[in-house]
């Protein structure tokens, strides 16, 4: 079978869709060999950054990774949805980033990481 994974766009999130084997042919795609599929493993240093409440790539995501990736460190930014250091809206994550990029080999822990509150949710 033809598996394609849809791209998100405009913001939507479309699914990935499975094709009948002669549309694959007619669009000439080749089959990925299996290491394609298959978890990394790595004892490279790698920093992983969440945001709490993350729906695009939820915390669990890379919790589950960890095992394969002997050497990572995994922050999770309170009260945060997705891409805490995107265009250094969040101060504290570029730090982080920062000083893991500075300090590989030890958890980046900047000093602005347990000021961080969650928001405070208010209902009618």
């Amino acid at each position: 079978m033809c598996i394609t994974h849809s791209p998100r766009v405009w913001g939507v999130q479309l699914v990935a869709a499975v094709f009948d084997p002669k549309i694959c042919d007619v669009w000439g795609v080749k089959n990925v060999s299996k290491i394609e599929n298959m978890a990394i493993q790595s004892d490279v240093p790698v920093l992983l950054i969440s945001g709490e409440y993350d729906e695009l790539t939820p915390v669990k995501w890379a919790e589950s990774r960890t095992d394969n990736l002997t050497n990572s460190y995994h922050l999770i930014f309170k009260g945060w949805k997705h891409g805490p250091t995107t265009n250094w809206s969040n101060p504290c994550a570029m730090q982080a980033a920062n000083d893991f990029f500075n300090n590989p080999t030890e958890t980046p822990k900047p000093a602005c990481f347990e000021q961080i509150g969650r928001p405070v949710f208010k209902t009618a």
